[in-house]
């Protein structure tokens, strides 16, 4: 299952189910008071799993889906509409992410794949390049309108850190910073007010810390690692406007 909140009204959040269905859900002003069991609307295209859902950064109303029956389809969620079903999918999508500025849409699939889409102009990738080559997957990111970072491990579980062109996919990555040996992925959250990249991985109790240089070698400056005394189970990001900045304090809420 996957959720994802409206970037565009902070009360309401898409949910996929197992059923193939996306349900959208209006949480009242000051929080939840009562279960709620009745969706605003019920997306239906998908006849497998939905396993990764993501909201349009800049177009309102504007869901992308993908499932286990190979489809990435678009959406209108004000009308429950399918709009755009992207073509080009033969394994599962394992990640996906929209550029900034909403024109670029790229996946990762199980046949180690990286492919950008521009839905406005075709249906069919743009672009298609090779990814990690480990057989758990990867988790992918952009950091600007066209650079994308990409979170994997080779066939050894050793975990790295890449950066693509998207103009230039085929070409591979611009560069690759390994990290570790371990099985398990790390999942990156991009701060794009500091170009720093967090990565953290279910089970383990350190957190990764890079500065992005996308215009200049070499691209991945290394910060301090974090280390808790317990094992992390989800890490989550407050965006900006969540922060409250008082007097020598800052405050999540």
């Amino acid at each position: 299952m996957d959720f994802c909140f409206d970037p565009f009204d902070r009360n309401v959040v898409a949910i996929a189910g197992d059923d193939g269905k996306v349900k959208i859900f209006r949480v009242p002003d000051g929080g939840l008071t009562d279960i709620i069991k009745t969706p605003t609307i019920v997306l239906q295209g998908h006849y497998e799993k939905v396993n990764i859902i993501q909201y349009h950064p800049t177009a309102q109303n504007v869901i992308a889906t993908a499932g286990f029956d190979l489809a990435l389809i678009l959406w209108d969620v004000s009308t429950g509409e399918e709009k755009i079903r992207l073509q080009g999918h033969e394994e599962q999508v394992f990640a996906m992410a929209w550029s900034p500025d909403g024109r670029r849409f790229v996946t990762y699939s199980r046949d180690k794949k990286l492919r950008v889409f521009e839905p406005r102009r075709q249906t069919s990738p743009i672009q298609e390049g090779l990814g990690p080559e480990g057989s758990r997957g990867g988790r992918i990111l952009f950091v600007s309108n066209t650079m994308l970072l990409v979170s994997g491990s080779d066939k050894q579980s050793n975990r790295h850190l890449s950066l693509y062109n998207t103009d230039e996919l085929a070409a591979g990555p611009i560069t690759v910073r390994n990290i570790d040996t371990a099985p398990s992925i790390l999942v990156p959250h991009f701060d794009p007010d500091t170009n720093v990249v967090f990565l953290s991985a279910k089970g383990e109790n350190i957190i990764f810390a890079f500065e992005v240089c996308v215009d200049e070698a070499p691209y991945f400056l290394d910060i301090s690692p974090f280390s808790t005394t317990m094992p992390q189970q989800v890490r989550v990001t407050m965006c900006n406007w969540g922060v409250l900045f008082g007097v020598g304090v800052v405050r999540c809420v």
